[in-house]
C-alpha cells in the first residue's frame, strides 16, 4: 500500500548504507586510516545495530579479537536540516564494560545537547552493568559542528555514569568494589567546552567489623582527582554523614545492613 512504502524506501535506503559502508571500511576505499586498521586486525564485526535518528542513518558495530575492544559509529543522512556526508567515528570501549558483557546490552541513542552550544548532539549508551543495580552505564559522547557539517567524538564527556545531571551542568559516577567494602563517588563539571573531574568522595568500611554491628569507616574526600581530606568513624558514623557531606546523601541510597542499598 501507499503507506507501506516509505517504511519500505527507508528500509531499503539503510540497508544500502550498511552495506556501502561496510564495503568501504573493508574494501580498500576508505579515506581514512580506519579501513585499513580493520583490515589489518582481520577483526570481525559483531552486535551490529542501526538506527534511523530523524534523517540520519547510523551504524554502530564493535570490532576485536579475543574481545570488543573498539566501537566504529557511522553516519549519514541530515542532521538540524544539514547534510552529513559518510563518516566513520572509531572509539575505544573500555575494559570495565567487556567485564559486564562481552556483547554490549541495553545498546540505546539519546540526543542531548551534551556541550551546550544549543545544538543536538547524540550519547550513546554502550551498555549497563546489571550487577550495580543498572546504576552504571558506558557512555560515548558525539558532538554536532555545524559549521563543519560534521560530528566528532567528545573523548572529555565520562566514560561511566551514572546519574546524567545536564540541568546541572555536570555527571556522576558511581563506583564500589565486588566485596563491598569501597564505594566512591566522583562528579564530572562542564567548564570551558569540556568535562573535568571537579569533587569526589570515597567511603572505605572496616572488612573486619560486623555486618550488623558497629562499622567503622575512612571517608576520603577529594578535589580534581586529588585527595584533600581524610577522616575515620566509628560506631554511629552515618548519622553524622548527612551533616559532614549533605551534597552527596542524594547519591548514597538508604542505608541498610551495613551497607548503602546503592551499591548492591
Amino acid at each position: 500500500s501507499v503507506a507501506e512504502y516509505p517504511q519500505r524506501e527507508e528500509g531499503r535506503n539503510g540497508m544500502r548504507f550498511v552495506m556501502q559502508s561496510l564495503r568501504t571500511l573493508f574494501d580498500g576505499d576508505a579515506e581514512d586510516d580506519e579501513g585499513s586498521a580493520l583490515r589489518e586486525q582481520g577483526s570481525c564485526p559483531g552486535f551490529f545495530r542501526l538506527e534511523r535518528i530523524g534523517e540520519l542513518n547510523c551504524l554502530i558495530f564493535a570490532t576485536g579479537q579475543e574481545r570488543y575492544d573498539t566501537c566504529h559509529i557511522l553516519l549519514q543522512g541530515k542532521w538540524e536540516g544539514q547534510e552529513v556526508s559518510a563518516q566513520s567515528l572509531c572509539v575505544p570501549i573500555a575494559d570495565e564494560q567487556n567485564e559486564w558483557d562481552r556483547v554490549p546490552r541495553d545498546l540505546s541513542i539519546m540526543i542531548q545537547d551534551i556541550d551546550f552550544d544549543g545544538r543536538e548532539d547524540l550519547l550513546l549508551r554502550l551498555g549497563v552493568n546489571h550487577r550495580s543495580g543498572r546504576k552504571r552505564a558506558h557512555y560515548i559522547g558525539i558532538v554536532w559542528d555545524e559549521t563543519g557539517g560534521r560530528f566528532s567524538h567528545m573523548d572529555s564527556f565520562p566514560e561511566f555514569v551514572s546519574f546524567l545531571e545536564f540541568d546541572r551542568q555536570r555527571m556522576v559516577s558511581l563506583w564500589w568494589s565486588e566485596e563491598k567494602d569501597r564505594y566512591r563517588i566522583d562528579l564530572y563539571e562542564f567548564r570551558n567546552g569540556q568535562y573535568e573531574e571537579s569533587k569526589g568522595l570515597e567511603l572505605i568500611r572496616d572488612q573486619d567489623c560486623s555486618v550488623y554491628g558497629a562499622d567503622s569507616v575512612t571517608i576520603n574526600t577529594y578535589h580534581k582527582g586529588e585527595l584533600v581530606d581524610s577522616r575515620d568513624f566509628s560506631d554511629e558514623w552515618k548519622e553524622e554523614f548527612a551533616g559532614l557531606y549533605p551534597e552527596w546523601v542524594a547519591y548514597m541510597g538508604e542505608y541498610e545492613n551495613g551497607w548503602f542499598s546503592i551499591g548492591w
